[in-house]
């Protein structure tokens, strides 16, 4: 993430992480290795399975993306 992204002040950490978790997961991106990092940073901050699972549900539910072009 830039510097931007990951200053105090803002969002919490937690948001941070599952907001990247989702984009990570969507069908227009499947990045692995983004998965898996920000699933164990979420974790690692304390955020609950519930809270990850719902993101991953969120991400799910967003329509794939459409060249444009």
């Amino acid at each position: 993430m830039s510097d931007s992204a990951v200053e105090f002040g803002t969002s919490d950490a937690i948001s941070k992480e599952l907001l990247s978790l989702a984009a990570n997961s969507t069908l227009a991106q499947r990045y692995k290795p983004g998965f898996v990092l920000h699933v164990k940073n979420a974790l690692h901050l304390g955020a609950g399975g519930r809270a990850v699972r719902e993101t991953l549900d969120i991400a799910a539910a967003a329509p794939a993306h459409r060249c444009v072009g």
